[in-house]
């Protein structure tokens, strides 16, 4: 009977030492995201990247977000934006031959928001393969080349593009690209990411393949089974939108 009535306490009492540990440890952390903020700063660094006889470009990023434009040179231009925060944020650029990898280390745990993000300048033309981890990728106004792009988690977006062909294959990461003229070819494969896609209308006729295992799909193609542009989006899970 003695420790029928024990028991019942000692749970409690147990349950209460959890609870006051958990808040104890969000205690540490609001204060440490408070800090952070208030040390938070940011810099600005240019690279500058003479491709020499590069036939194409590579590049490479872990967890830092790029943005990638259109470039009036024949060089790479990276202006990359560094935020620090309660420990300073490890910005670096190594370059092997055509292949051209961002490094950005920080603490996030320690300094919420800290990391680094990059605005690419890619000279015209040259055919584009961009790899990432957990990194997003914005592609902007892009012409007249090949671009690939493969990712993990991270989401991928295309605006106004005017490329011959897109590929991308992403593990949970969104797709979305929407295009200012007809590509000959949109290539995209996600596991569980989502896929729109917005194609105008012109001579192009399509092959198409739009399929989602368990996912949702709409699309507003019609298949040309002998059309010269191609066009195939599959997933696993996730939905499939696809406009004109």
């Amino acid at each position: 009977m003695m420790s029928g009535d024990y028991e019942p306490v000692s749970l409690i009492r147990g349950s209460m030492r959890i609870l006051l540990s958990v808040l104890a440890a969000l205690a540490v952390v609001g204060v440490l995201s408070l800090t952070s903020i208030l040390f938070r700063s940011e810099r600005t660094a240019v690279n500058d990247v003479d491709l020499g006889n590069s036939s194409q470009l590579a590049i490479r990023s872990t967890n830092s977000d790029l943005k990638i434009v259109e470039g009036s040179g024949d060089r790479v231009v990276i202006r990359a934006k560094v935020t620090d925060g309660l420990s300073s944020t490890t910005y670096e650029i190594h370059r092997q031959n055509n292949e051209i990898e961002i490094v950005g280390r920080c603490t996030r745990w320690l300094s919420p928001g800290c990391g680094v993000s990059a605005t690419i300048e890619v000279p015209k033309d040259y055919p584009l393969l961009v790899a990432t981890g957990s990194a997003d990728v914005h592609a902007m106004g892009l012409t007249d080349r090949v671009v690939t792009i493969g990712t993990s988690s991270g989401d991928v977006t295309g605006d106004h593009l005017r490329v011959q062909e897109l590929a991308v294959v992403a593990d949970s990461g969104d797709v979305s690209a929407t295009f200012e003229k007809q590509p000959y070819a949109l290539k995209v494969t996600t596991e569980n990411g989502d896929i729109s896609a917005t194609i105008p209308r012109g001579k192009i006729k399509y092959q198409t393949t739009v399929r989602s295992k368990t996912g949702d799909v709409a699309s507003k193609l019609v298949d040309a089974p002998r059309g010269r542009g191609l066009i195939r989006l599959l997933s696993d899970s996730g939905d499939i939108t696809v406009r004109r």
